[in-house]
């Protein structure tokens, strides 16, 4: 049981920041200039706020592949709170 305990709260001290996060859990970590949209997005996320974001960056600097990262913190997140969404 106190694996499981220290398990969770290590995990949940990495998924306290997405950048942090997509660093170990990824396979790339975010780029500094996707790290303030992404934490955007995972902030309204959490707060269930529901706000419309969006991304201005020039071609190819990864606007598409920051929303999966930021999708993937918030689904490992309530999967550990024990969502059931």
């Amino acid at each position: 049981m106190r694996g499981t305990t220290e398990w969770r709260a290590g995990v949940r001290s990495l998924l306290s920041d997405v950048e942090r996060f997509t660093a170990v859990a990824g396979t790339r970590p975010l780029r500094p200039y996707q790290v303030e949209a992404a934490r955007a997005v995972v902030e309204s996320v959490r707060a269930g706020r529901g706000d419309v974001i969006s991304v201005m960056m020039a071609r190819q600097m990864g606007k598409t592949s920051c929303r999966p990262r930021s999708n993937s913190t918030c689904s490992t997140s309530s999967r550990v709170r024990g969502d059931r969404s």
